[in-house]
């Protein structure tokens, strides 16, 4: 049974175009770029970053209207790798940013 969870975890993640992270898991992710767009989650009314990451050679898409997360990521350069965790849950989330050494 676990190899089933195995098989299916790789299938949702290579399914998605979309980072998902649950509470207090951390990815190690190469910075693509950013741009901004409408918040999906509020129908447009308000915009967010969305995050192009690349994440064990595919790239994935993180959107957030966290100012804290943009502040952080703003330190990053195109093509940074770097460890992002994310705490809480809904409105709780909060992500951190650490940049990896090369």
């Amino acid at each position: 049974m676990k190899d089933s969870g195995n098989l299916l975890k790789k299938y949702a993640f290579e399914r998605s175009k979309f980072l998902s992270l649950k509470d207090e898991e951390e990815v190690q992710v190469k910075f693509l770029s950013a741009e901004i767009v409408p918040n999906h989650f509020d129908n447009g009314e308000t915009q967010c970053v969305r995050y192009h990451l690349e994440v064990d050679g595919v790239e994935k898409l993180l959107e957030s209207g966290s100012g804290n997360l943009a502040e952080q990521m703003s330190t990053i350069s195109k093509g940074d790798t770097i460890i992002l965790k994310r705490t809480g849950v809904g409105n709780n989330t909060k992500y951190a940013v650490m940049k990896v050494k090369e």
